[in-house]
């Protein structure tokens, strides 16, 4: 399942993936951007950030809070994307 949470931000919930499985459609994610940026004619690449976290039945935890973690992960990911910006 797929929804906005508002503004550019965006949630996948893969319900019985594993992290492999998580990491992969993340890739199939990172491919389509990569194939769009290469051939679209348009004045913008699409580049975007993830946050991935996984957890099983016996691992539970609130919505609320496996946002939160996803989100400092992918403002995390952010942050190394513009230091190697910066230094390469």
């Amino acid at each position: 399942a797929c929804a906005r949470l508002g503004g550019d931000e965006f949630v996948v919930f893969l319900p019985g993936a594993d992290g492999m499985r998580a990491e992969w459609v993340m890739n199939r994610f990172r491919k389509r951007a990569a194939e769009f940026n290469e051939s679209s004619k348009l004045p913008f690449e699409i580049h975007f950030s993830v946050g991935c976290v996984s957890r099983t039945q016996h691992q539970p935890i609130k919505v609320d809070q496996m946002l939160k973690e996803a989100d400092e992960l992918m403002y995390e990911q952010k942050r190394q994307r513009k230091r190697s910006r910066q230094t390469g």
